[in-house]
Protein backbone atom coordinates (compact mmCIF):
# COMPACT_ATOMS: atom_id res chain seq x y z
CA UNK A 1 0.00 0.00 0.00
CA UNK A 2 0.75 4.00 0.52
CA UNK A 3 1.84 3.51 3.86
CA UNK A 4 5.73 3.19 5.09
CA UNK A 5 4.12 0.89 7.98
CA UNK A 6 5.27 -2.67 6.91
CA UNK A 7 2.62 -4.52 9.40
CA UNK A 8 -0.42 -1.87 7.28
CA UNK A 9 0.77 -3.13 4.13
CA UNK A 10 1.21 -6.55 5.48
CA UNK A 11 -2.39 -6.31 6.68
CA UNK A 12 -4.46 -4.76 3.07
CA UNK A 13 -2.50 -7.62 1.32
CA UNK A 14 -3.89 -10.50 3.72
CA UNK A 15 -7.25 -8.58 3.46
CA UNK A 16 -6.88 -8.77 -0.57
CA UNK A 17 -5.31 -12.42 -0.70
CA UNK A 18 -9.08 -13.68 1.43
CA UNK A 19 -11.40 -11.59 -0.58
CA UNK A 20 -9.27 -12.92 -4.04
CA UNK A 21 -9.65 -16.37 -2.20
CA UNK A 22 -13.55 -16.21 -1.07
CA UNK A 23 -14.38 -15.26 -4.72
CA UNK A 24 -12.35 -17.93 -6.20
CA UNK A 25 -14.39 -20.27 -3.79
CA UNK A 26 -17.45 -18.90 -5.42
CA UNK A 27 -16.38 -19.63 -8.41
CA UNK A 28 -15.62 -22.98 -8.14
CA UNK A 29 -18.75 -23.64 -6.19
CA UNK A 30 -21.03 -22.36 -9.08
CA UNK A 31 -19.73 -24.68 -12.08
CA UNK A 32 -21.09 -27.96 -12.41
CA UNK A 33 -19.72 -31.17 -10.76
CA UNK A 34 -21.21 -34.14 -9.93
CA UNK A 35 -20.60 -33.83 -6.42
CA UNK A 36 -21.88 -32.16 -3.14
CA UNK A 37 -18.95 -29.22 -3.82
CA UNK A 38 -21.07 -27.47 -6.46
CA UNK A 39 -23.61 -24.92 -5.45
CA UNK A 40 -24.96 -24.91 -9.19
CA UNK A 41 -28.99 -25.11 -9.42
CA UNK A 42 -30.43 -26.98 -12.31
CA UNK A 43 -33.27 -24.86 -13.78
CA UNK A 44 -35.63 -27.71 -14.99
CA UNK A 45 -37.33 -29.67 -11.85
CA UNK A 46 -39.09 -32.89 -12.51
CA UNK A 47 -41.45 -33.24 -9.30
CA UNK A 48 -42.04 -36.99 -8.99
CA UNK A 49 -45.66 -36.66 -9.12
CA UNK A 50 -45.71 -35.35 -12.62
CA UNK A 51 -45.01 -36.82 -16.19
CA UNK A 52 -43.49 -33.51 -17.66
CA UNK A 53 -40.53 -31.50 -16.48
CA UNK A 54 -40.90 -27.65 -16.02
CA UNK A 55 -39.09 -24.84 -15.20
CA UNK A 56 -38.02 -24.07 -11.62
CA UNK A 57 -37.14 -20.20 -12.37
CA UNK A 58 -39.61 -18.11 -10.84
CA UNK A 59 -41.69 -15.47 -13.43
CA UNK A 60 -40.13 -12.37 -12.17
CA UNK A 61 -36.54 -13.95 -11.55
CA UNK A 62 -34.75 -11.78 -14.41
CA UNK A 63 -35.87 -8.59 -13.33
CA UNK A 64 -34.53 -9.33 -9.96
CA UNK A 65 -31.48 -10.62 -10.92
CA UNK A 66 -31.25 -7.32 -13.02
CA UNK A 67 -32.08 -5.35 -9.89
CA UNK A 68 -29.66 -7.38 -7.63
CA UNK A 69 -26.86 -6.75 -10.31
CA UNK A 70 -27.98 -2.79 -10.64
CA UNK A 71 -27.24 -3.02 -6.46
CA UNK A 72 -24.18 -4.86 -6.47
CA UNK A 73 -22.89 -2.27 -9.38
CA UNK A 74 -23.64 0.12 -7.32
CA UNK A 75 -22.31 -0.82 -3.96
CA UNK A 76 -18.56 -1.53 -6.11
CA UNK A 77 -18.47 1.21 -7.99
CA UNK A 78 -16.95 4.00 -6.07
CA UNK A 79 -13.96 1.11 -5.63
CA UNK A 80 -14.26 0.95 -9.37
CA UNK A 81 -14.26 4.22 -9.63
CA UNK A 82 -11.45 5.07 -6.87
CA UNK A 83 -9.26 2.21 -8.65
CA UNK A 84 -9.56 3.80 -12.25
CA UNK A 85 -8.91 7.10 -11.46
CA UNK A 86 -5.93 6.48 -9.63
CA UNK A 87 -4.50 4.27 -12.43
CA UNK A 88 -5.03 6.96 -15.32
CA UNK A 89 -3.99 9.89 -13.37
CA UNK A 90 -1.14 7.77 -12.24
CA UNK A 91 0.11 7.20 -15.66
CA UNK A 92 0.77 11.43 -15.89
CA UNK A 93 2.86 11.26 -12.84
CA UNK A 94 6.68 11.26 -12.84
CA UNK A 95 8.64 8.19 -12.68
CA UNK A 96 9.86 6.96 -9.19
CA UNK A 97 9.20 4.43 -6.50
CA UNK A 98 6.31 6.30 -4.86
CA UNK A 99 4.51 6.51 -8.62
CA UNK A 100 4.99 2.44 -8.66
CA UNK A 101 2.95 2.28 -5.36
CA UNK A 102 0.24 4.45 -6.25
CA UNK A 103 0.02 2.74 -9.27
CA UNK A 104 -0.09 -1.14 -7.65
CA UNK A 105 -2.53 0.40 -5.18
CA UNK A 106 -4.81 1.62 -7.78
CA UNK A 107 -4.64 -1.62 -9.68
CA UNK A 108 -5.11 -3.92 -7.05
CA UNK A 109 -8.49 -1.97 -6.25
CA UNK A 110 -9.69 -2.07 -9.71
CA UNK A 111 -8.84 -6.08 -10.14
CA UNK A 112 -10.20 -7.21 -6.92
CA UNK A 113 -13.61 -4.36 -7.18
CA UNK A 114 -13.75 -5.83 -11.14
CA UNK A 115 -13.13 -9.64 -9.96
CA UNK A 116 -16.11 -9.01 -7.18
CA UNK A 117 -18.20 -7.94 -10.16
CA UNK A 118 -17.61 -10.61 -12.36
CA UNK A 119 -17.88 -13.23 -9.09
CA UNK A 120 -21.24 -11.83 -8.31
CA UNK A 121 -22.49 -11.89 -11.94
CA UNK A 122 -21.67 -15.54 -12.17
CA UNK A 123 -22.09 -17.18 -9.08
CA UNK A 124 -25.62 -14.92 -8.70
CA UNK A 125 -26.85 -16.20 -12.05
CA UNK A 126 -25.63 -20.27 -11.70
CA UNK A 127 -26.17 -20.39 -8.44
CA UNK A 128 -29.97 -19.34 -7.90
CA UNK A 129 -33.22 -20.01 -9.15
CA UNK A 130 -35.81 -18.06 -7.02
CA UNK A 131 -35.79 -14.08 -6.23
CA UNK A 132 -35.03 -14.56 -2.48
CA UNK A 133 -32.30 -16.36 -3.19
CA UNK A 134 -31.11 -13.25 -6.02
CA UNK A 135 -30.87 -11.22 -2.77
CA UNK A 136 -29.48 -13.72 -0.67
CA UNK A 137 -26.65 -14.31 -2.84
CA UNK A 138 -26.55 -11.04 -3.49
CA UNK A 139 -25.52 -9.78 -0.13
CA UNK A 140 -23.25 -12.35 0.63
CA UNK A 141 -20.79 -11.44 -2.14
CA UNK A 142 -21.14 -7.91 -0.83
CA UNK A 143 -20.94 -8.51 2.09
CA UNK A 144 -17.24 -10.15 1.13
CA UNK A 145 -16.46 -6.77 -1.05
CA UNK A 146 -17.14 -4.99 1.92
CA UNK A 147 -14.57 -6.50 4.29
CA UNK A 148 -11.40 -4.19 3.49
CA UNK A 149 -13.99 -1.00 4.55
CA UNK A 150 -15.09 -3.02 8.07
CA UNK A 151 -11.68 -3.69 8.82
CA UNK A 152 -10.43 -0.17 8.26
CA UNK A 153 -13.64 0.90 10.26
CA UNK A 154 -12.39 -1.64 13.16
CA UNK A 155 -8.75 0.26 13.26
CA UNK A 156 -10.46 3.09 13.25
CA UNK A 157 -12.19 1.86 16.69
CA UNK A 158 -9.28 0.31 17.84
CA UNK A 159 -6.48 2.80 17.04
CA UNK A 160 -8.19 6.12 16.59
CA UNK A 161 -5.02 8.30 16.54
CA UNK A 162 -2.81 5.87 14.64
CA UNK A 163 -5.29 5.60 12.12
CA UNK A 164 -5.09 9.23 12.16
CA UNK A 165 -1.22 9.98 12.46
CA UNK A 166 -1.09 7.06 9.11
CA UNK A 167 -3.23 8.79 7.09
CA UNK A 168 -1.46 12.43 7.86
CA UNK A 169 1.81 10.86 6.95
CA UNK A 170 0.71 9.03 3.90
CA UNK A 171 -1.12 12.64 2.77
CA UNK A 172 2.57 14.32 3.97
CA UNK A 173 4.20 11.82 1.69
CA UNK A 174 2.20 11.75 -1.54
CA UNK A 175 1.55 15.70 -0.95
CA UNK A 176 3.90 16.99 -3.63
CA UNK A 177 3.27 14.32 -6.62
CA UNK A 178 -0.16 15.90 -6.41
CA UNK A 179 1.41 19.49 -6.15
CA UNK A 180 4.00 18.72 -9.01
CA UNK A 181 1.22 17.29 -10.98
CA UNK A 182 -1.62 19.76 -10.81
CA UNK A 183 -1.94 20.07 -14.11
CA UNK A 184 -3.11 16.64 -15.06
CA UNK A 185 -5.98 17.34 -12.16
CA UNK A 186 -7.25 20.77 -14.11
CA UNK A 187 -7.41 19.10 -17.35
Amino acid sequence: GLSKNRSLNLLAATIVILQATVFIYFLRASVFLPSIASDLRYKWECPINELLCGSNIADDFIPALVIALFIIIIFIARDIFSGSWTVLVCNRFQNGVRKSRVFIVGAVLLTISLFSLLVSIYYVQATTTKITEVIVSSVIVLFINALDEEVFILLERVYPDAVVDEIELIKITYADIFENNQNVFEE
